[in-house]
């Protein structure tokens, strides 16, 4: 299990987000690991918007003082700080990433559905070291009507891609398909 710590403000702006791209404060860091030390959860991840557009390092540092593992979720464009993760998980939104960002993460998932998916499963395979890195393919499901054909179409195409290439694995938003905000 781990806590969630969902940031707002990106650098893109997606039309198929969750999250206020425009916003940018975050909340006092000591207020954030009051909250999170609340669950008995050790692990902390770390998403937005895209969490690198802001500064981490007091927020990374008062969890790290807390004993919590930290996992980021980053759209992989913007360099990664000098602050140690213990999971990276780039979620790459165009081809306009950082391959330094990309050759660190443990983890690349890729939102099925959305514009570029295909090229970025593509080029990714292709131009980086991916044989210890976990593949993901998601379904695109935000701001699509819940139960829609597009939400089946996405999650079918998801699924059958994994089939075709089995190195990478099926990653749903369970949330989001049942129905769950």
């Amino acid at each position: 299990s781990y806590v969630l710590i969902r940031l707002a403000g990106c650098n893109k702006k997606c039309d198929f987000c969750d999250t206020n791209y425009k916003a940018v404060m975050m909340e006092d860091e000591h207020f954030l690991v009051n909250e999170v030390k609340k669950f008995p959860s050790r692990r902390v991840v770390i998403t937005g918007g895209e969490p690198l557009a802001q500064d981490l390092h007091a927020l990374m540092m008062a969890l790290r003082m807390e004993g919590f593992l930290i996992h980021l979720e980053t759209n992989a464009s913007l360099a990664l700080p000098t602050i140690n993760f213990d999971w990276i998980a780039a979620s790459p939104k165009d081809l306009m990433v950082m391959p330094s960002t990309m050759d660190k993460a443990h983890e690349i998932k890729i939102v099925y559905g959305t514009p570029y998916w295909g090229e970025l499963a593509q080029v990714i395979t292709q131009k980086y070291t991916i044989s210890d890195k976990l593949l993901m393919m998601m379904p695109a499901t935000t701001n699509l009507a819940e139960g829609s054909k597009e939400i089946r179409a996405n999650v079918v195409g998801a699924l059958d891609f994994c089939k075709n290439n089995p190195r990478w694995r099926f990653c749903a938003q369970v949330h989001k398909l049942v129905g769950f905000k």
